[in-house]
């Protein structure tokens, strides 16, 4: 399986205490090592800025060892060396000095830039200057919360690995505050590594990238169209989806179905009904009946069709709203939490879908357009373009939001209706009872009730009414988002663009949160036999 490893090389401008040339080759030390350790069978690629120094450094680094390049800049297109010339993709976010008060271009740079890294090398006096909340130290920040691999390359040219399971939830708090101390920082690092340590370090680092999940490798082709990968994915994913949550209502309505038929079995056995007057006809059908409740049990939890169901279903989803938001910078909270947790001094992955979510975003790679090096997100055109798509896909998904709310709460009201019904003739059959003896009467007495049961059952166990409430929660925020985005202008402003990137993450949130609500409401749940 070959997967794409992306590694974030940042630094700043402070004073060396060795010659540039010689941290130059320590940073090559470093990228030399995670590619060896990477192995042949996986490809390398360097993620950068446009700044002198480690930047600068990347590029040529990029250019010398033949690795793929993309740059990520806050400012507008300006010149480039010949090294950062020769890039992949280059994403100009489009801020100018004058409008770096709003919205903080480098943050959004920073945050976008870690998103897409599989693991960082940084160049790093270890200080953390006041009133510096966006420097290097920012960047590693951002890492430590997100539990990324840090390689530090300190000022003397000395290794220093972050040390994960050091990142417990007490010193994540810690880190939330908007100027932690340099000192905690550091303390997260290990000692200086040996360069022969530091690559058994990487190794484990990368081991970690790469487990044991579904394949995300598809063909990258810088000039395919963006987010062909995620949609492909998706699709994929969505297929799977339909396929076992189809299998998994299918077993819910069979099982429950056939419980209810095995109580009639029973009634008529009981009361000879015909045709097994005679003979043992209505046993041997309550015998199959509940032979092919316990069979379809067990095969369900053998293919865990609901595992599966509400996986898939949450990976497609989540790439449905990661595919709209990646072209304006922005990513679902999915895409930019945490992956691992340390306990005990040891780490934990929290989520393989998680997982499979961030290796399909490092597949995609940056935004860019089919055919085109550099990528304005602000540009006129890349704005019009994504507006339509955003009132395409708001569209689209109240139109599902809606039509989802009025079939299952009409589903709802009919399983309620019939339930109603069945308890009725049931009340109406004791009160017959006074009067008449007959024996068939404990078909309305016994079999309606339990049909009545396996009806509640159905619509508990596919939570038909909590579905129904919460599409119709989520289409009203969306016909509100509808609303608003209607008026919105294209405006090659940064702070035009900040506007339509909010609007964006707004409605990528939307769609992300109800998918991630569905799936805490059809929670994980183990095949069983009807109660």
């Amino acid at each position: 399986m070959t997967e794409v490893i992306t590694v974030l090389v940042a630094g700043h401008g402070a004073p060396p205490e060795l010659e540039p040339v010689a941290l130059d080759r320590r940073l090559g030390d470093v990228i030399s090592a995670i590619k060896e350790v990477a192995g042949p069978a996986n490809h390398l690629r360097i993620l950068t800025g446009i700044s002198t120094g480690a930047e600068q450094a990347a590029a040529e680094l990029a250019r010398a060892q033949a690795l793929p390049l993309s740059l990520l800049a806050p400012g507008n297109p300006q010149p480039l060396s010949p090294s950062q010339q020769a890039a992949e993709r280059i994403v100009w976010m489009g801020a100018i000095d004058s409008q770096r008060h709003a919205g903080d271009p480098r943050a959004i740079r920073d945050q976008v830039a870690v998103a897409f890294a599989d693991l960082l090398v940084v160049l790093w006096d270890g200080e953390v200057r006041a009133g510096q909340a966006n420097g290097v130290a920012g960047l590693i920040l951002e890492a430590a919360r997100l539990m990324r691999p840090v390689v530090w390359v300190n000022t003397r040219g000395e290794l220093r690995l972050l040390d994960r399971p050091r990142l417990t939830l007490a010193t994540l708090n810690l880190l939330r505050s908007p100027q932690p101390q340099a000192g905690l920082l550091r303390h997260l690092f290990s000692a200086a590594m040996s360069d022969e340590a530091m690559k058994q370090a990487l190794a484990e680092e990368v081991s970690t990238l790469l487990p044991a999940v579904p394949q995300t490798s598809l063909p990258v082709d810088d000039g395919a169209a963006m987010g062909q990968v995620m949609e492909l994915r998706r699709v994929e994913s969505s297929r799977a989806a339909r396929r076992a949550g189809g299998l998994h209502r299918r077993f819910i309505w069979m099982s429950y179905g056939a419980s209810a038929c095995a109580v009639f079995a029973a009634v008529a056995g009981a009361i000879h009904l015909w045709p097994g007057a005679h003979n043992q006809f209505w046993s041997v059908v309550e015998l199959v009946l509940i032979a092919g409740i316990i069979a379809a049990v067990v095969l369900a939890r053998a293919r865990d069709w609901h595992g599966q169901w509400i996986r898939q279903r949450f990976i497609a989803e989540q790439l449905r709203s990661a595919k709209l938001a990646v072209p304006m910078l922005c990513l679902p909270q999915h895409f930019i939490r945490p992956m691992w947790v340390s306990r005990q001094g040891k780490l934990e992955l929290l989520s393989h879908e998680q997982l499979l979510l961030h290796r399909i975003l490092i597949q995609e790679g940056l935004p860019h357009n089919a055919g085109e090096q550099a990528y304005c997100p602000n540009s006129p055109e890349n704005q019009v373009r994504h507006l339509a798509v955003l009132k395409d896909t708001l569209a689209e998904q109240y139109a599902y939001h809606s039509r989802k709310h009025h079939r299952t709460h009409r589903l709802q009201e009919r399983l309620h209706g019939l339930s109603l019904a069945l308890f009725t003739l049931t009340l109406v059959a004791v009160l017959l009872h006074f009067v008449l003896h007959d024996a068939w009467l404990l078909i309305f007495t016994a079999f309606f009730p339990a049909l009545a049961g396996a009806l509640h059952g159905l619509s508990a166990k596919l939570e038909i009414g909590r579905i129904a409430g919460q599409s119709q929660a989520a289409a009203v925020e969306l016909e509100a988002l509808g609303v608003a985005i209607e008026d919105v202008t294209v405006d090659h402003s940064w702070e035009g663009w900040l506007r339509m990137r909010e609007l964006t993450l707004a409605v990528a949130h939307v769609m992300s949160a109800e998918n991630a609500q569905w799936q805490e409401l059809i929670s994980h749940q183990q095949a069983e036999l009807p109660a």
